[in-house]
């Protein structure tokens, strides 16, 4: 569901019908001696060294092997690249999990929760307030998530790969997107490239960077 409370209004994305399995995600980001880490540019990981190959062929760029146990193998794009998408399954919803198991507790759009009742949070602490960004920010309020499956553009027979979010900042590139795709009347599968934008603070100096979306458009 779209996330009303991001100022969008779309209804949900439909899901793609193919069995195409997860092969790999999209990642800005890393984990420096414990501590996240943005980048400017996307790193593609994997737990299939001939997936990562065929990924450094087609962006001309070298496999390189982490310490992650959990896909292991990556490649990283340069800075101007972008990831040419086709959008096989876009989701958009808020969501509170336990912080105990991880799992989700309740779902909602930001007024609704998928059980028809109003969204708990929201009458706890007010319905895009300061108050609910802060609990939100804290993990006692529901944030947002979204969800993106796709497929490579020229690397179709990979499979798919995921790209998940659940910032405010980011989860606001997906509901852009799936605001327009419903403005210009595509359901998904749609094309559109995936590029990556710098964010600055004002009141804090924190700096991170963003996913971005150009206009989708249809399949060729």
């Amino acid at each position: 569901m779209a996330i009303k409370i991001l100022n969008t209004n779309s209804p949900k994305a439909g899901s793609s019908e193919e069995d195409d399995p997860i092969v790999g995600e999209f990642k800005n980001g890393r984990q420096v001696n414990g501590k996240p880490e943005s980048l400017n540019y996307w790193i593609i990981r994997t737990d299939d060294p001939d997936i990562a190959d065929a990924l450094a062929v087609h962006y001309d760029t070298e496999v390189e092997e982490t310490e992650y146990e959990r896909k292991p193998f990556q490649v990283s794009l340069a800075e101007d690249v972008t990831i040419e998408l086709r959008v096989d399954f876009l989701r958009t919803a808020m969501i509170l999990k336990s912080q105990a198991t991880w799992k989700a507790i309740r779902t909602c759009n930001g007024e609704e929760m998928t059980d028809g009742n109003p969204c708990a949070c929201a009458a706890a602490y007010g319905s895009n307030t300061d108050e609910f960004w802060a609990a939100s920010a804290d993990g006692i309020a529901c944030k947002p998530d979204g969800v993106i499956f796709a497929h490579i553009k020229g690397l179709e027979d990979l499979g798919k790969f995921v790209l998940s979010k659940n910032s405010r900042s980011t989860v606001s590139q997906f509901d852009r997107l799936e605001e327009t795709a419903v403005s210009l009347g595509l359901d998904t599968p749609y094309v559109t490239d995936l590029g990556i934008k710098l964010i600055e603070s004002k009141k804090t100096g924190r700096s991170w960077t963003v996913p971005t979306f150009n206009d989708p458009r249809e399949e060729a």
